[in-house]
C-alpha cells in the first residue's frame, strides 16, 4: 500500500466552528461529473482498534461481524471496479497528552497503527490523518475530485468519532454517502447506533452489507 500524503497541520476550506462542534471540516462543493464514480472509504481498520490486544478497542462482540461485513463490501468493490481508499490514524509520537488519553493507540510508525491483517483492503491509495475527519488531510478531497468520485461507501471505526466526522465532512462538500451499518464499530452498541441515527439525519444513506451486495451498481 502506497502512502499518498501524510497529515498536514493546515486544512483547506476548514470552518473552525464546524470543526469544533462536530469534528468535521467544510469545503467547496464538488462539481457535477459527466461520469461520476464510487469509492469505498475504509476508515481506521487498524490493529489498535480491532486486534485482541487493541489499545482503544471497539466493543469485542462487534469485531467479527464488522470484519465479515467490511470484507464482503471490499470484495464486491473489487468486482465492480470501485476505488478503495484506506484511511488510517497516525498520531504524532510527540503528542504525549493525547497519546496518554488514547492509551498510546495508533501512534505513527507503531505496530498498532498498521492495518488489521484480517481486512482484505488491497489498495494502493492510502491517506493518513491525525484528527477525526479524514478530510483534514486535504489530499483526500483533491484525489477524490481528480478521480471524479461523487459517491462514498463508508465503513470502519469509530462510528461515533472518525467515521461520523468523515461522513459529515463529505456531506459538507456535497458527496453522496452510504454508510454500511454492520461494517462500522464503536466502543458500545449504543454509541454505534446513536452515531448511525445522527448520520441518517445528516443525509447519509444507511444500509447493510447485504444491501450493497444485492444491488447491481452503486447505491442511489
Amino acid at each position: 500500500m502506497t502512502t499518498v500524503l501524510s497529515p498536514t497541520t493546515r486544512t483547506t476550506h476548514m470552518s473552525w466552528l464546524s470543526l469544533v462542534l462536530t469534528g468535521a471540516t467544510t469545503g467547496a462543493p464538488i462539481p457535477a461529473y459527466p461520469a461520476p464514480k464510487t469509492a469505498v472509504l475504509a476508515v481506521d481498520l487498524q490493529r489498535d482498534f480491532l486486534a485482541a490486544d487493541a489499545r482503544m478497542p471497539v466493543a469485542r462482540p462487534q469485531v467479527d461481524p464488522l470484519l465479515r461485513a467490511s470484507n464482503a463490501v471490499l470484495d464486491v468493490a473489487h468486482e465492480r471496479g470501485w476505488r478503495i481508499v484506506a484511511i488510517g490514524n497516525e498520531f504524532p509520537p510527540g503528542d504525549w497528552l493525547r497519546n496518554l488519553v488514547q492509551h498510546g493507540a495508533a501512534i505513527r510508525g507503531s505496530r498498532g497503527a498498521e492495518l488489521d491483517p484480517r481486512v482484505r483492503c488491497a489498495s494502493d491509495v492510502y491517506f493518513a490523518k491525525s484528527r477525526r475527519d479524514a478530510f483534514t488531510n486535504p489530499a483526500l478531497d483533491a484525489w477524490l475530485r481528480a478521480e471524479q468520485v461523487d459517491h462514498l461507501v463508508v465503513l470502519g471505526v469509530m462510528a461515533n468519532a472518525c467515521v461520523r466526522a468523515t461522513v459529515l465532512g463529505a456531506r459538507n462538500r456535497g458527496y453522496r454517502v452510504t454508510v454500511v451499518r454492520d461494517a462500522v464499530g464503536a466502543p458500545s452498541d449504543g454509541a454505534r447506533d446513536s452515531a448511525l441515527a445522527s448520520l441518517a439525519r445528516a443525509g447519509a444513506e444507511i444500509v447493510s452489507a447485504a444491501d450493497v451486495l444485492l444491488r447491481g451498481s452503486a447505491p442511489r
